[in-house]
C-alpha cells in the first residue's frame, strides 16, 4: 500500500490549485462582469424597456398574425408611458384559435383566428387600430381621472 501513497499525495496537490483557480476565476467574473449597484449608478446603466411586444403564439396562424402585427405596428411618438403588448393565443374549435392582445396585463383585443391569409390581414389591421386607440386614449383617461373634480378631500 505504500506505493499508492505518493500517487494520492501528488493527486491531492494537483487538485488544490485547480479548486483555488476555479474560485479565483469566479471572483474575477463577479468583480468584472456583474456590476454592483454603485457601479451601475456611477455608469448610468439603468435599463428600462418601455416599448415591448411579447409573442405567446403557438400555431402557424398565430405566428403569421403576430408577424403581420409587428410589421405594421408603429409606436406612437407622443406616448410617455411604458407599454408592454402581449400577443397570446388559446386553442379553440377544429381549425381556429383565439388571439388575445393585452397591454400591461389588461385585455384590449380578442378575436378568432382562421388560417386564411386575407382574414389574418384584416384581423391584424383591426387589432392594430384598437391597440393604437387604447394607447392614445390612455393618457387622456389618466388626465381626466387625476383631475381636481374627481380627487376627494378625504372627508366623508
Amino acid at each position: 500500500m505504500t506505493p499508492l501513497l505518493p500517487f494520492f499525495c501528488v493527486l491531492a496537490v494537483l487538485a488544490f490549485p485547480a479548486i483555488a483557480q476555479v474560485t479565483d476565476s469566479t471572483a474575477v467574473i463577479e468583480d468584472t462582469i456583474i456590476p454592483t449597484e454603485a457601479q451601475t449608478e456611477k455608469a448610468g446603466l439603468d435599463l428600462e424597456i418601455g416599448e415591448l411586444i411579447i409573442d405567446n403564439t403557438f400555431s402557424k396562424a398565430g405566428n403569421d398574425f403576430q408577424q403581420m402585427f409587428n410589421t405594421r405596428w408603429i409606436w406612437p411618438e407622443q406616448s410617455a408611458e411604458e407599454f408592454i403588448i402581449t400577443i397570446s393565443e388559446k386553442p379553440s374549435f377544429v381549425n381556429s384559435t383565439i388571439v388575445e392582445i393585452t397591454i400591461n396585463e389588461l385585455k384590449v383585443f380578442e378575436s378568432f383566428l382562421q388560417p386564411r391569409y386575407d382574414i389574418l390581414e384584416e384581423t391584424a389591421v383591426q387589432a392594430i387600430d384598437i391597440t393604437l386607440q387604447y394607447i392614445l386614449n390612455y393618457e387622456d383617461v389618466v388626465k381626466e381621472l387625476s383631475g381636481e373634480d374627481l380627487s376627494g378631500s378625504g372627508i366623508y
